[in-house]
């Protein structure tokens, strides 16, 4: 089952029909959230900086308990909506003792694409990605571990030892990369360092037990915590449309 109709959500994006969810209808939800989960909001500025006065976009980070019926797992969300590109993305990931998912869906105006990774306790993995009515589906052995991208920073954050080396899931390319990881730590915090074999790299800052900023890679947005104030305003000043020129 679909993370995002678990808990954290409770399944309204279910139930939101698709027409509404693809062309924009629908900004975005409240919905109560289960005891014990945190949010997180974020603007998304270019790799410039925060000189606009509206940001590329803005994020929302969830974490809390996953199913009740597995006691010690969790759900992490990513929702991210790029105000330009009209664009919307879902991250979802649910870490239970039956199994581990990920969710991944990228919400268009006219397009869009689900890639969905289950991953059993026997070592086992399934990506299924669909796109344009076409069904792509791919099996990985995981019986040597790796880990899940929100997942590892949640595991950072909770202050868990991270390995120097780790395999971990890139949703965009379908596939388990190898990457470094360094994590340096300073009077006010610890900073996670990712690199990838064909150049990648990520940032992820926690500060106490609040992740204060992050960026997926070098040269790309960066994402700098808000308060939920200034988060609803951008989000709603960045979803108006323009007036149409006379």
């Amino acid at each position: 089952m679909i993370g995002l109709c678990r808990n954290l959500l409770l399944a309204a994006v279910a139930f939101v029909p698709q027409d509404l969810l693809s062309d924009g209808s629908v900004r975005h939800l409240r919905v109560a959230s289960a005891e014990g989960t945190r949010v997180q909001h974020f603007r998304l500025d270019g790799p410039e900086g925060p000189g606009a006065e509206l940001p590329i976009g803005v994020v929302r980070w969830v974490s809390g308990p996953g199913d009740a019926r597995e006691p010690g797992g969790w759900i992490s969300e990513l929702h991210v909506t790029f105000f330009e590109e009209r664009t919307r993305i879902l991250h979802t990931e649910e870490l239970g003792r039956s199994q581990r998912e990920l969710v991944f869906r990228e919400v268009r105006p006219r397009s869009g694409r689900t890639h969905r990774l289950v991953w059993t306790p026997d070592g086992r993995g399934t990506s299924i990605e669909t796109s344009q009515g076409e069904v792509t589906r791919t099996e990985h052995d995981l019986s040597r571990g790796a880990f899940l991208p929100l997942s590892l920073v949640e595991l950072l954050r909770r202050g868990s030892t991270l390995p120097e080396r780790a395999r971990i899931y890139r949703p965009l390319a379908g596939a388990f990369e190898d990457t470094l990881l360094t994590v340096s730590e300073d009077a006010r915090g610890r900073e996670l360092q990712l690199r990838t074999e064909t150049g990648g790299r990520g940032r992820y800052r926690i500060e106490g037990d609040r992740l204060v900023r992050f960026a997926w890679q070098d040269g790309g947005p960066v994402a700098r915590v808000i308060d939920e104030t200034s988060f609803e305003r951008m989000l709603e000043n960045g979803l108006e449309e323009p007036e149409t020129p006379r």
